[in-house]
């Protein structure tokens, strides 16, 4: 759904209007889970993945720059990656290591991809960076948002020489400390899918298509003969036809802080949660070219007021800052575990410990409720998804919990066994009756 400008329904400078067809409040809901604890990394885990070639190890990002491997529930002694000392990594606010993403063809020998895994870090200028806003020039800014390509040996425990084995993909200079998002994934087409922040000031880069802040990018890291020497850029990304205004690697822009982005594996639909500025957190559904709102709409509500003609897409989902804060984007769940929970976008808030969801098509929100078990106090910072499509919790004090469905109780267990003994009598009794062999016995 597209919202239109509604300058003309408020005074200039009236800096929130309500412009809602979305409920704001958070239901409660019918579907309860259990949590348990799967394994505990140290720092603050914000990023899951797995490799193509092997669904039973995780690999957990964490905020101060580790990659921990897990595997059964152990955590690797030592880290798959780690840049926490020479490496000029800047892990304080909100910036660190802040996602990781193996290439679809890390495990394929011959594959453009092969030994191929990315990263998103918030780390030093050094030198001038690719996208900056021209007021700081190249070499201006808090810091950098840099987007690696590592290349390793896939059978290594390890990255052993950490100096050498990352090549820079793009550097961006981030004005201001805070609002760099940091969601890095592969879509089922094969291309790297980038989430920026609008980098706090000043507040309209979302909408500058000249300015790679605020932003969804598309790229392809390993095209053949990329024409600026790092990457490629789809040819049907929305903006890359000569003569359409704006960057060629944008996808979608209007976002505040797009901090997690994930795709449904059934579908390939992309969805992201938008954390707000004070009034609102949203749940989007991203699309080719699509403009959601910000600096102008903050959810459904007004923030500040558009230009004659502005339009641009309503959140599928969103719920009010009160007691709230930051919203963590999760995923669509298409496990098996859960029945009543397929189909749904299960998420959670960084400053709340429970959980939520809602239809995967947008509406109303609800509070999953949740069994006794692991508490979530620390927030949640990120999700993960294994190869089945069961979902982890990630929290700030590293533990990985594991989100399943509540078993029956023993006694429920043991009546069902009975009924079905009784069932199974009653077939037999009939089966005799039928064929006329009924006797005592």
């Amino acid at each position: 759904m597209h919202r239109a400008s509604f300058a003309v329904l408020c005074l200039a400078g009236v800096t929130a209007c309500s412009h809602g067809q979305l409920p704001t409040n958070i239901a409660a809901g019918t579907i309860t889970v259990r949590t348990s604890l799967v394994a505990t990394v140290q720092g603050a885990a914000l990023d899951m993945a797995l490799r193509p070639d092997d669904p039973s190890r995780f690999f957990v990002a964490t905020k101060d720059g580790v990659i921990h491997m897990v595997s059964d529930g152990t955590v690797a002694q030592q880290p798959f990656l780690s840049l926490t000392s020479g490496f000029g990594l800047i892990a304080s606010g909100e910036r660190g290591l802040l996602g990781m993403s193996f290439h679809p063809g890390f495990n394929t020998p011959g594959s453009p991809g092969f030994g191929k895994f990315y990263t998103y870090t918030s780390e030093v200028r050094v030198g001038s960076a690719e996208f900056f806003l021209p007021a700081n020039g190249p070499t201006g800014g808090s810091h950098h948002n840099v987007v690696r390509e590592w290349t390793v040996d896939p059978n290594a425990a390890s990255v052993s020489n950490v100096g050498t084995a990352s090549r820079v993909l793009f550097r961006s200079a981030n004005p201001a400390s805070n609002h760099n998002a940091g969601a890095i994934k592969f879509g089922p087409d094969g291309m790297l899918y980038v989430s920026l922040g609008d980098g706090a000031l000043p507040r309209g880069s979302a909408q500058d298509l000249s300015l790679i802040l605020g932003k969804v990018i598309r790229i392809d890291p390993t095209a053949a003969n990329p024409a600026n020497g790092r990457y490629g850029i789809p040819a049907d990304n929305p903006f890359a036809a000569d003569g359409d205004p704006g960057l060629d690697e944008i996808y979608a822009y209007g976002l505040r802080n797009p901090f997690r982005m994930s795709f449904d594996r059934l579908n390939g639909d992309l969805y992201l949660g938008d954390v707000g500025e004070g009034l609102i957190e949203e749940v989007d559904k991203i699309t080719a070219g699509g403009n959601y709102g910000w600096p102008y709409f903050e959810g459904t509500s007004l923030w500040s007021i558009p230009p004659a003609g502005f339009s641009s897409i309503n959140p599928l989902a969103q719920y009010s800052r009160a007691g709230a804060a930051s919203i963590i984007g999760g995923f669509v769940y298409r496990g098996s575990d859960i029945p009543e929970l397929y189909g749904k976008y299960v998420f959670a808030d960084a400053y709340l410990t429970q959980l939520r969801y809602m239809e995967a098509t947008g509406g109303q929100i609800y509070e999953l409720n949740v069994a006794p078990g692991p508490v979530l106090t620390n927030g949640i910072y990120g999700w993960g998804e294994d190869a089945s499509g069961e979902l982890y919790a990630l929290r700030s004090n590293g533990s990985i919990v594991r989100i399943s469905a509540v078993p029956e109780p023993a006694g429920t267990l043991i009546m069902l066994g009975a009924i079905r003994c009784v069932c199974a009598r009653r077939r037999q009794i009939d089966s005799r009756i039928d064929s006329g062999r009924l006797h005592s016995t």
